[in-house]
């Protein structure tokens, strides 16, 4: 068991080291740690005492993003398609070690709930944020954080048992879309009746879900719900059954894990070593999901010389992939649409709009340009740095013009907005989208290499929200001083855009130096 726990010690100490290998890098991560810790102090520092007839919407609402962004997350994890209980180095290590069966299988269980713990936390600050000059006290937090933390168990535990049965009966992978369709067809169903009862009125039918005892039924999610709600309301017999129910439902888990008859160490060891090469594939290629995947059309195309072959070189890429309109990129669209429909149905447009720009930041997750700026390639080509860096960033930027400007009119039409206020919320988008994308670039150099994906991820949403600031602020100046909301709408468009494409001139020109390889 010494050996056990070393190894414990040893990935915990190399993680942290690896975050702070080099000065720039270990400062970013200080620096991220303190705003964080701000803004979370701050929604700590913001909470006042819960009052039933007036707060109970908003809570309602709080916890049902909570319990959305970790169902989110732990219905991925149950559908992906690539699955593996360990990385290579631990798995050759585990499986060829003096070590028992139960012991590899703790082992599992522990890395199993490690991330089900970053995905209780990740509920619990979305949570908190629309929970902001609300309710939300240290022990409401602790209380949220284990409840998303045991929904988060409960799937990933079940998607790691899954997955040791398919590895004996492949069959059996179909009881991940069982488990799946169980619970959306409940929660379904309660939404159904929601609406029913709000007379087919979706918005009201919306707000009925949100605070209906029926979502009490849903499987999972429909406990932590009743956990936090009989808290809140000092129902705590209600309480005790929903942590009773989830106890149970991880208990249950956690004995059929552990305890699991066949042996699977050869065919788990070659799924380690297929998903170890994976995740490397993409950290290689800068995060991008998409074109590590190696599935590829036959398409042709050409190659002008110089800096431009990385234009060429990256539509080819979006052509051979299909990665110029992804399934979820059109499905995420969808789903903003349908939330801001259903949320304000008078204002529609310009929340779906704002909408969009959450959906820049994802979008440039998966985009070519971030394997570019540490392809070491591209720093052999003898051009101008700051002429190959916008080669780099061209692309990007093509692709997301096409998306926003698509998006945006079908939501205008449909909307029967007028012509000049589409593309005043279209031009605003563009801005924008030269901060995400400049901002990226800023936060590759930031971090160079060594850094984690999510850790650069959280770096760049950061960098973009300095970035934007220019325009933020002079966007309220522009407001003290016209105070005319026509007027205001116009100018603010024009000035936005303006210090947009001035702030990501000068990043970029501060950051060409990176295409030369000297500051990666």
């Amino acid at each position: 068991m010494n050996s056990f726990f070393y190894l414990f010690r040893t990935k915990i100490k190399g993680s942290v080291r690896v975050q702070f290998s080099s000065l720039g890098t270990g400062m970013a991560v200080i620096f991220m740690v303190l705003i964080y810790g701000i803004l979370i102090g701050t929604i700590f520092t913001s909470s006042v005492p819960y009052e039933q007839e007036t707060m109970y919407l908003q809570a309602a609402m709080a916890i049902l993003a909570g319990i959305g962004v970790t169902a989110f997350f732990s219905i991925l994890s149950l559908m992906s398609k690539r699955k593996a209980l360990l990385y290579d180095t631990d798995a050759f290590y585990f499986f060829s070690g003096p070590y028992t069966k139960m012991q590899t299988n703790l082992f599992i269980l522990i890395q199993t709930l490690k991330g089900a713990l970053g995905y209780g936390l990740l509920g619990c600050f979305f949570m908190g944020l629309l929970s902001m000059g609300g309710y939300f006290s240290v022990p409401y937090f602790l209380l949220c954080l284990l409840v998303f933390f045991l929904i988060s168990s409960i799937f990933l535990l079940m998607t790691d048992y899954i997955y040791m049965w398919t590895l004996v009966k492949p069959k059996v992978k179909i009881w991940n879309y069982l488990a799946v369709i169980l619970v959306l067809a409940s929660a379904g169903l309660v939404f159904f009746l929601s609406v029913q009862a709000a007379d087919y009125d979706f918005k009201d039918g919306f707000l009925t879900f949100a605070v209906s005892r029926e979502f009490y039924y849903v499987p999972f999610f429909g406990w932590g719900k009743l956990v936090l709600s009989s808290f809140l309301g000092k129902e705590y017999l209600g309480m005790i059954i929903g942590l009773f129910l989830l106890l149970a439902a991880n208990a249950v888990f956690v004995m059929l894990f552990l305890t699991f008859p066949r042996n699977i160490v050869e065919q788990a060891v070659r799924d380690a070593e297929e998903i170890s090469n994976y995740v490397r594939r993409v950290k290689a290629n800068g995060g991008n999901i998409l074109s590590s995947e190696g599935k590829v059309k036959q398409v042709r195309g050409e190659f002008p010389e110089g800096a431009r072959a990385i234009f060429y070189k990256n539509i080819l890429s979006m052509k051979k992939t299909g990665s110029f309109l992804r399934k979820q990129d059109f499905f995420v669209i969808v789903v903003y649409f349908v939330i801001s429909y259903f949320m304000i149905p008078e204002r529609r447009f310009y929340m779906f709009s704002y909408l969009m720009i959450l959906w820049l930041f994802n979008l440039l997750n998966d985009t070519e340009f971030l394997g570019d700026l540490k392809n070491y390639q591209i720093y052999l080509i003898p051009e101008n740095p700051l002429k190959k860096l916008i080669y780099v960033v061209l692309p990007a930027y093509f692709k997301v013009s096409i998306l926003i400007g698509t998006a945006i009119l079908i939501a205008g039409i449909f909307n029967r907005m007028p012509v000049l206020t589409i593309l005043q919320y279209f031009f605003m988008l563009l801005g924008y989208a030269m901060i995400f994308i400049s901002g990226t670039v800023w936060a590759t150099k930031v971090m160079k290499t060594k850094a984690s994906v999510a850790l650069e991820n959280l770096l760049r949403m950061l960098i973009i929200l300095l970035a934007a600031i220019p325009a933020t602020g002079a966007g309220f100046l522009v407001w003290f001083l016209l105070k005319d909301l026509y007027v205001f709408q116009v100018v603010v468009t024009a000035v936005t855009i303006v210090m947009n494409f001035l702030v990501s001139a000068i990043i970029l020109i501060a950051c060409q130096g990176m295409m030369n390889g000297r500051e990666i």
